[in-house]
């Protein structure tokens, strides 16, 4: 599970082919992706200094590295054994964030196999719902993760415990 740079670091771990070995790649259950910067084809979400730095290159090699451009090209071995998704975006988050997010997904849902949901979580922008947690407001997020988390790992055979509240 990763939010904002969080989710694209997890994204980009899967997508990579040789970031992780096969065994390791089977193992994963389940993706939790959290309001993710995959692209940077719309709105300047960074400087533009910053993202050539951290993906490499300029705007047109950024396409080779950022996580909608692998996603675009991932080989078949790679989408195959794409561990199932739960994408994850505020209401009220960032535009340029929302446009990601949604490109991600939608290119998500057309090349894995594997399911892809979807959560958004009502009232809370892009710094809100980790505050949330164990406050008694805005929190039911955090359940319905820890829900379709419970459900990944029940299907491939882990024991599981029951969150009611928290």
């Amino acid at each position: 599970m990763g939010h904002s740079a969080g989710a694209a670091i997890v994204s980009l771990m899967v997508l990579i082919p040789d970031m992780l070995s096969s065994p390791l790649r089977e193992r994963i259950v389940g993706l939790v992706l959290n309001a993710g910067a995959y692209d940077y084809r719309g709105a300047p979400m960074l400087p533009p200094p910053v993202v050539s730095e951290y993906h490499g290159g300029t705007d047109g090699d950024l396409r080779k590295t950022e996580p909608l451009g692998l996603l675009e090209n991932a080989p078949a071995d790679i989408l195959n054994v794409f561990p199932p998704i739960l994408a994850v975006i505020g209401e009220l988050d960032f535009p340029p964030i929302v446009v990601s997010h949604g490109n991600f997904v939608t290119t998500l849902k057309k090349r894995v196999s594997s399911s892809v949901d979807t959560l958004v979580m009502e009232g809370h922008n892009h710094i809100s719902p980790h505050n949330s947690l164990c406050s008694g407001e805005g929190e039911q997020w955090g359940l319905d993760v820890v829900s379709w988390l419970q459900s990944k790992l029940a299907c491939a055979g882990y024991r599981t415990f029951v969150a009611t509240e928290m």
